[in-house]
Formats: structure tokens, C-alpha cells, sequence
């Protein structure tokens, strides 16, 4: 066939669908046919709409095609040109289920709708929030959703009345920086640099999905629980299913929670704290105490079930893990990490399978010169370390400092002061442990405790451009999760598993395929998103420039 086609060749929806029937048997030889059919058509505009959540073809070559020709000829460039309106850097994007609206997320509080078909900006809410902007969720609906911001706050909203927010939820005590929303329970969960995982109850006083859009309960509180605290979070997020949980830290490890229940994670996750047994599976802990042994149940759990992730490239001293995203399926994760030198900057794939455990334990070693100093504090200064709500162990980082107070069964040690500069803010943690969290381990002790060593999670890497310091930058799956776009200087990168652009394959760890870099920006990129149901990547930079990148097949 000609790339002109025969006069008597059927229409062009007809053509779509022979390329839909007979994709799955796409090979080598009889590819280039069907990316000529695909060729005469547009693939943007909704006019091209092969489902970009299913599987297509086993080789992957129509995908490594499709996206190996995302062309700055078919881009859509949106730059603020309103000289009475200055809403900033581009900080988060995302796109309504239905894929018909992109939200953005500014520095300058300022909410951006769009129309991600024709690039168009369709509205613009200045003062949104009282300070930067940080994430945006839908709220399994295409015209309800949330936002976050450094206000320390949750605003709702409603697509279809946006003067005003629904509802605004207050409660966190620092920046709130990740959102999630479980379809099953009807509630939003958020994480902040508090350190606090917290579960909001949107539709609690006999609210429903219609009242809660009637703007009549703005100011009603709204119940919360706090079901997490962790001094060294930094996001979290959930697979679709809502049956796992994953944190990433500060610390350069990433906290996976199987089978969840947010009903009961806050008893049966009491008094552990991760941090601390990451910390004393690497050995750079003091081991002459035990901060957390008798924890190893959680590892097995059928409910809760804890797993600690800490393995990365051998030339990747992760320390900061500053975004994630999941894999549409739930079995892996995906990350980008900064080292602790702040030299090199790293993304990162991880599965999250439920068909292993961790089950090999390993002694405590315990360190002859151990980093750490014994200092006498006052009783009133020991006794801050109870929380004033519930009592139990809390996290600040204020203090800069940790102290852990004496063991009920050694009388005579004094509190252990840890100091630790691995931190958000360049302050040291603060880690407040109660009397019964710990317990002193003597050397060459027959009764040493015993600790679970991390699993082998590591699948895919890639090094990234280390530029734009000080920002996060954001990165995504793809619908079907086969690509990954991640921001790479003034614009991004499009990777894949392999050079195929075949599906995720977890027998090996392996360096990720770079299929196509496009460069639209003035500036660093700091966020990305593809579009849940077209062949659109959207990117946001931090002169305020929305770039919208469609393929474009010659």
C-alpha cells in the first residue's frame, strides 16, 4: 500500500479498527503496514485512541514507534502572557480520568485549568491556597478533586464550580506534600513533612458525593485520624487496588506496607519506627542498642505486613527520595532519588511483589566505637518525649536533636543522644523514643537480637541530568505501563524497560532504555505527566511554561 492509499480504500475509523484487531500479532515484518495506516490519521485530538491500558502487541514496536516520534511540530506551548496575573513555576500536573482536563499546580498559589486537546488555558483561580501549591488528586470522579499546599492544608474541588472550594481540611502542622483518595472507604489520605500519614473523612456528617459540591459545608471540620508518623517522610502514595502502601524517606529507603488496612495501621504499627531499624540493617547505628527487634512480627504479618526497600545502583548513595509514582498493575514502584552528597540524581524502579517475604535474619552487630554520646538532661526535658494527645512516641525535627530515655531494665545508663543530618531542612531528626523502645546489647552476648535483611527489590535505574537543585522533580508511568517520563534539564526523557519498549521484565536488574528526549522549555522541568487516555505528555517548568508533546509519525 502507498502512502496515499487507494482510492477505494475504506474510511479512516475502519482502518483504526483493523489496526485494533490485528495489533496483538504485530511482528518485525508486517509492522511497518500498520504504522502507514496509523500514519495517514491523526494521533492527537482524540481521532487516534488505541486503549493506552492494554497490551499492545508482545514485541512493543508500534509503542517504541508511536513514542520515538514526539515532535516539537505538534506541540502545544502554553506561556503565562497576562502581565496582571504571575502564577510561578509549574510545581504539579494532573489530568481528570476522562483525560478532558489538565489541572497544574503553581508556586504562586494559583490553580490552572486546560484543555489538554486544543492547549488551551480554559480557567485560572488565583489564591487557591496561602502558599505554594503541591499536589493535585482526583477523587475517583472527573470533576471532583484535591489539593495540597504548603499552608499546611487540603482544599476540595469541584470542576464545575470552581469561585469557590467546597471544602478546606486543616490539620497537618507542616507542608502537606502527597495525596490519595480510596474509592472503597471514601476517604483522602495525605502525608506532610510533619511526618504524619493522615485518613479525612470527606463524607462523614451524613454527607454524600451531591452535598459535599453544594458548598454548604465549607466550614464543617471534618474527622481525622493520624494512622503514621515518620520524621523522615517525604511522599507516599498507594497502589489502585488501595492494598499497599509505600513511603519514601529521607533516609534512602522506601517503606512498602502489604495487605493494608488504614483501620488498624496506627495499633498495629505502634512504636515502630523504621527509621531506626533501617538504620540499624546498615550498621550505622550504634549497636550496643536494640531500637527495634522485637518488631520483626511485622515482617510477617497478614495485616500491615512491613517491608524495608534500601537496595540501588551500586553508584547511587540514595539518601532523598523525592517523588513516586506506582505502576498501573501495583507491582512496582517508582522513584527518583538524590545522594546523599547531593552530587548525582538517580530514578528508580522497585518491585513491590507479594510473592516474597523477607526471611533471612542476620545479628545485630554490635560496634566497638559506636557514634554516639551520653549526655545528663533534666527530668522536665526527658518527659517531652511523651506526645501530649495519645502519649506514645512523636517525631519533630524542631529540636534538631533525639533522645531516647532510660531502659526500665538498666536504671543506671543515661539517655542516648543521636544526632543525624540526614534531614529535609539540613537540621538534624528528632526521634523520641519512650523508656520501653530500646534496650542495651552487650558484645559477644549470647542473646544478641536478630534482624530481617531486605530483599532484592531493584529492577530498572537510570542516572539522571543533576540540575535544578533545591526542586523535586516529578515523574510518571505511563497508562499501560510500559514507559516512564522523567524530567531531564529543559524538557524530559521518554524510558523504557528495553530498547522494545516491552513490558517490565523482574528477573534481573537492568539500565533503562532512553527512547526519545524532547526539550520544550526555558527552563528546568520539575514535573511530567502522560495523559490517561491520548498519546500526550504534558510537562510543567519553573518559568510557568506548560508544554503539550504529541506524537507525530512521518
Amino acid at each position: 500500500m502507498s502512502d496515499d492509499g487507494d482510492a477505494g480504500s475504506p474510511p479512516a475509523r475502519k482502518k483504526v479498527k483493523i489496526v485494533h484487531q490485528e495489533v496483538d500479532n504485530i511482528n518485525p515484518t508486517t509492522n511497518n503496514y500498520f504504522i502507514k495506516c496509523i500514519s495517514r490519521h491523526e494521533i492527537y485530538g482524540g481521532h487516534f485512541n488505541i486503549p493506552l491500558n492494554q497490551r499492545l502487541g508482545t514485541n512493543g514496536l508500534l509503542i517504541k514507534k508511536i513514542h520515538e516520534s514526539f515532535s516539537l511540530r505538534r506541540q502545544g506551548i502554553y506561556d503565562n502572557d497576562d502581565p496582571d496575573v504571575d502564577h510561578g513555576s509549574i510545581y504539579n500536573l494532573c489530568f481528570s480520568p476522562n483525560g478532558h482536563t489538565l489541572v497544574a499546580a503553581s508556586e504562586k498559589k494559583a490553580l490552572l485549568l486546560f484543555d489538554p486537546l486544543n492547549h488551551k488555558r480554559t480557567f485560572i483561580l488565583e489564591n487557591a491556597h496561602q502558599n505554594s501549591l503541591n499536589f493535585i488528586k482526583f477523587l475517583d470522579s472527573d470533576t471532583l478533586f484535591a489539593t495540597c499546599s504548603d499552608d499546611n492544608t487540603i482544599n476540595l474541588w469541584d470542576l464545575r464550580q470552581m469561585k469557590r472550594r467546597l471544602r478546606s481540611l486543616i490539620g497537618h502542622t507542616h507542608w502537606v506534600k502527597n495525596l490519595e483518595f480510596d474509592s472503597k472507604k471514601k476517604v483522602v489520605i495525605s502525608s506532610g513533612y510533619d511526618g504524619a500519614v493522615k485518613v479525612w473523612d470527606i463524607f462523614d456528617q451524613g454527607m454524600d458525593g451531591a452535598s459535599i459540591a453544594s458548598q454548604e459545608h465549607e466550614e464543617v471540620p471534618c474527622s481525622r485520624k493520624t494512622i503514621l508518623q515518620l520524621s523522615c517522610l517525604t511522599r507516599m502514595r498507594m497502589t489502585n487496588d488501595h492494598k499497599k502502601m509505600i513511603i519514601s524517606t529521607s533516609e534512602g529507603y522506601i517503606l512498602l506496607i502489604h495487605d493494608l488496612d488504614v483501620d488498624t495501621l496506627e495499633s498495629d504499627l505502634r512504636g515502630f519506627q523504621s527509621d531506626l531499624y533501617n538504620m540499624m540493617q546498615k550498621r550505622t547505628f550504634p549497636g550496643s542498642f536494640d531500637f527495634g527487634s522485637w518488631h520483626n512480627p511485622l515482617f510477617k504479618a497478614n495485616r500491615n505486613r512491613v517491608e524495608l526497600i534500601s537496595d540501588f545502583p551500586n553508584t547511587d548513595d540514595a539518601n532523598i527520595i523525592t517523588s513516586m509514582d506506582v505502576h498501573p498493575n501495583g507491582q512496582a514502584v517508582l522513584s527518583r532519588n538524590k545522594t546523599h552528597k547531593d552530587d548525582a540524581e538517580w530514578t528508580c524502579v522497585h518491585s513491590i511483589k507479594d510473592d516474597v517475604k523477607p526471611s533471612e535474619l542476620v545479628p545485630l552487630e554490635v560496634q566497638k566505637n559506636p557514634l554516639v554520646h551520653c549526655y545528663d538532661f533534666p527530668s522536665r526535658f526527658l518527659n517531652s518525649s511523651q506526645s501530649p494527645d495519645t502519649g506514645t512516641p512523636s517525631s519533630s525535627s524542631s529540636g534538631g536533636i533525639s533522645t531516647v530515655t532510660e531502659g526500665e531494665d538498666s536504671p543506671d545508663m543515661s539517655p542516648v543522644i543521636i544526632i543525624s543530618t540526614r534531614s529535609l531542612t539540613n537540621r538534624a531528626n528528632a526521634t523520641i523514643l519512650n523508656p520501653i523502645h530500646y534496650r542495651q546489647v552487650k558484645d559477644q552476648t549470647k542473646t544478641s537480637p536478630f534482624l530481617y535483611k531486605n530483599l532484592k527489590r531493584l529492577t530498572h535505574y537510570h542516572e539522571e541530568a543533576n540540575v535544578g537543585h533545591g526542586f523535586n522533580k516529578e515523574l510518571s508511568f505511563s497508562p499501560d505501563g510500559r514507559l516512564i517520563v522523567s524530567p531531564f534539564e529543559y524538557g524530559f526523557r521518554i524510558l523504557a524497560f528495553d530498547n522494545q519498549c516491552n513490558e517490565m521484565n523482574m528477573s534481573k536488574s537492568s539500565k533503562l532504555a532512553v527512547i526519545k528526549t524532547v526539550l520544550p522549555h526555558p527552563n528546568y522541568v520539575v514535573t511530567t505527566k502522560f495523559s490517561p487516555t491520548h498519546h500526550l505528555i504534558a510537562s510543567g517548568c519553573l518559568s510557568g511554561r506548560i508544554a503539550f508533546s504529541h506524537p507525530m509519525i512521518q
